[in-house]
């Protein structure tokens, strides 16, 4: 789950983003913007420490990066399914976690 939200941020970040909208006669601006470097241990780190598991407070904070706004619109297609699955995925890492150890005999780890 973390390769995978790291890879779609990566790859789906905008290096500009519009600031303006010229329409049919204006002029488009554009506004480069810093990309957020993404780790696996960072969103691991803000994931699970930050927001608590929370993939909803992932969103918002998603929402609020410039570079962002093309992952985010991805990910809300078809009524949030894209974060639905993301948590799906999270949720599938953290309960082998949790079996794992559970399994943990004592004088093992």
């Amino acid at each position: 789950g973390l390769c995978f939200l790291q890879l779609l941020l990566g790859a789906l970040a905008e290096e500009e983003v519009v600031v303006k909208d010229g329409g049919w006669f204006g002029d488009t601006i554009k506004e480069k913007v810093s990309v957020p470097e993404v780790t696996q241990q960072g969103l691991e780190r803000q994931i699970e420490d930050v927001f608590s598991g929370d993939i909803g407070q992932l969103r918002e904070y998603c929402k609020q990066e410039p570079a962002y706004t093309r992952v985010v619109a991805m990910l809300d297609e078809n009524d949030l399914e894209g974060w639905k699955f993301l948590t799906e995925m999270l949720g599938a890492r953290q309960g082998v976690a949790k079996k794992l150890r559970e399994s943990e005999m004592p004088g093992t780890g």
